[in-house]
């Protein structure tokens, strides 16, 4: 009877070991994601900090805001020349059905 008890023994402990090496090794994974995690933090705050190349960056975004200024003025103006030019076309279009010219036209 003492050496099935001592067998039994055994294979709790084995048991033991073999329950406290999973959760030892799960305790590990969970340890090693965590580090990474930290890890990839860590770089991602010094690629923040880091000024190396911020007068770059800068003249970029003042270069960018520019040209989308000076696109959006272009579109204005383009618009108004537009409107000039069928305002003229309707006023032209006007005295040609109706066969006269306004006063304005022969004043100097």
């Amino acid at each position: 009877m003492g050496s099935f008890m001592q067998t039994k023994m055994k294979c709790l402990a084995q048991g033991v070991k073999i329950v406290t090496l999973r959760i030892l090794d799960r305790s590990l994974l969970f340890m090693q994601g965590m580090i990474r995690s930290v890890l990839i933090q860590q770089v991602f705050f010094k690629l923040i900090r880091d000024e190396s190349a911020q007068g770059t960056t800068e003249y970029i975004l003042v270069l960018s805001v520019s040209v989308v200024g000076a696109s959006q003025l272009i579109k204005q103006i383009i618009q108004s020349i537009d409107r000039g030019i069928l305002r003229l076309g309707g006023d032209l279009e006007k005295d040609l059905k109706t066969g006269r010219a306004p006063v304005s036209v022969w004043r100097n």
